[in-house]
């Protein structure tokens, strides 16, 4: 076999599409794992992820490569607003397109559902984060008054645009 025909092999196996769509009761586990590893901070029980992503309130996305969870996005949809309050990526499944997927299904689904201004914090020392959400038209609009797990946070903004119909 050739090189180039190795290579192409192992690009066509190693590329997986992602899908996003939201969460289902089954993937709740390993949304309370990531959130623990993520966002320790938050200590959110297993119940209290259950309650959010039965809510109204709270929208939780999750992404899949071949069917198993590779990451997920929550938002809380309040007056007027959203605000992005979670994006983890497994580590084996990060640089593959997850959280740009993640982000942009979160915007269209907020912005199809009226919201036109949307807002979160990012640990000012995650330049990954940070990257990927200015990436998305979001502008940083100041500091949190408060740390986060010890961590200067970074507050974020994105106007969105209407929707035909909305």
């Amino acid at each position: 076999m050739t090189r180039e025909k190795a290579v192409k092999k192992r690009t066509v196996k190693d590329v997986a599409e992602v899908t996003v769509g939201p969460a289902t009761r089954k993937e709740l586990y390993s949304i309370f794992i990531l959130s623990r590893e993520y966002f320790p901070y938050a200590n959110f029980s297993s119940d209290e992820i259950v309650r959010r992503i039965e809510s109204k309130s709270y929208v939780y996305l999750v992404a899949r490569i071949n069917n198993k969870l590779a990451g997920y996005i929550d938002y809380e949809l309040l007056e007027g607003h959203a605000k992005i309050l979670g994006l983890a990526v497994l580590a084996e499944c990060r640089n593959r397109g997850v959280a740009k997927a993640l982000v942009n299904a979160a915007l269209n689904t907020i912005q199809a559902s009226g919201f036109r201004r949307v807002f979160l914090f990012v640990a000012k020392d995650n330049d990954v984060a940070q990257k990927i959400y200015k990436e998305f038209g979001f502008t940083c609009f100041g500091t949190l008054e408060r740390k986060i797990n010890d961590k200067e946070v970074l507050l974020y903004e994105k106007q969105l645009l209407p929707v035909a119909g909305n």
